[in-house]
């Protein structure tokens, strides 16, 4: 029994390596830089139905006040 497990151990220590040759990705810390597309108040009266959007460019912007 010592020896299954013996061997169960040396197999699990010799198959086991740290041999990545994969790169990890650089993490990049600092700042993220925000641009405002447009800012503007909504009045109600445009019938958007209230909802959480992430605008990320003018023409989605344009398509959203002309609903």
């Amino acid at each position: 029994m010592k020896n299954y497990l013996f061997l169960l151990s040396l197999f699990l220590f010799i198959s086991c390596n740290n041999d990545d040759d994969v790169s990890e990705p650089v993490i990049q810390t600092g700042p993220i830089a925000f641009t405002t597309i447009s800012q503007e108040v909504l009045s109600g009266d445009e019938g958007v139905v209230q909802s959480n959007l992430v605008i990320n460019n003018a023409s989605d912007w344009i398509a959203l006040m002309n609903q």
